[in-house]
């Protein structure tokens, strides 16, 4: 199994986390990819199956991923919570499972409550989804053109948020 790295080093910064990995192999077609995480002394792995070629916005994701994990405690709140490392893998293994090769890749944004926030905002659609660290939670959809919106589990709406990120794949 071929390692290389998807992040700058140098993203380890004084948090004491260094960025997340993939190392890669190759399996009929598609991809397994090893996500490696190291935090704090401890280390975390996950697998998750990505197309052959390497999508644009799985590196997007892992390097968002990265910066959100090395940025420092807030110091404007003394309740803001640090982002749980199963967070950032929780995310990745949703987008693994909702995302087209040619999907746009998200915003990553933390939340005081030590989740991440993925946030597509284009084509006159606006998507989040809140992940904590037992996977995804909420989520919320306006769509500009026709005037929908929901919000919701991510539970019961899964398949809602696959064909809506169709959907914004395929709008121009």
């Amino acid at each position: 199994m071929a390692a290389y790295s998807l992040a700058e080093s140098d993203l380890a910064g004084s948090s004491g986390r260094r960025p997340i990995t993939a190392p890669k192999t190759l399996t009929g077609g598609r991809r397994q990819v090893e996500l490696v995480l190291m935090t704090d002394g401890e280390e975390y792995r996950e697998r998750v199956t990505v197309p052959d070629e390497v999508p644009e916005w799985f590196t997007s994701s892992i390097d968002a991923l990265n910066r959100v994990l090395a940025l420092p405690a807030p110091l404007d709140s003394d309740d803001a919570l640090p982002i749980d490392p199963r967070v950032a893998m929780a995310a990745m293994h949703l987008l693994a499972d909702v995302m087209r090769r040619d999907t746009p890749a998200p915003a990553v944004t933390p939340t005081p409550l030590g989740h991440v926030t993925l946030h597509w905002s284009m084509r006159g659609m606006d998507m989040e989804v809140e992940i904590g660290p037992d996977g995804p939670t909420c989520l919320f959809y306006e769509d500009a053109r026709s005037g929908e919106e929901w919000e919701g589990s991510i539970d019961s709406d899964r398949i809602r948020l696959t064909r809506q990120l169709l959907e914004l794949t395929r709008r121009r």
